[in-house]
């Protein structure tokens, strides 16, 4: 039988059973480089997917202050 390979780190196939590597997609809280590799949406921002997707700017008024966040949850509102 044919073993399965782990999908690089940060990222996930969205089918079972898929056989190449190019069906691996960052997971929410990641996005894609021009490498192909999966690096954690940056401080501010947010990606909810999985896939290439960019990562979204937190809505207006809000931020984070963390790394590889996966929802606007995240965002905080602003201090006043």
């Amino acid at each position: 039988s044919d073993a399965c390979t782990a999908c690089p780190h940060n990222s996930t196939t969205n089918v079972v059973g898929s056989t190449l590597l190019t069906q691996c997609n960052c997971i929410s809280g990641y996005t894609v480089d021009e490498g192909g590799n999966c690096l954690p949406c940056p401080a501010g921002t947010y990606k909810e997917i999985i896939g290439s997707g960019g990562c979204e700017p937190c809505p207006a008024g809000t931020y984070s202050d963390m790394d590889a966040s996966s929802n606007a949850s995240w965002c905080r509102a602003c201090p006043a």
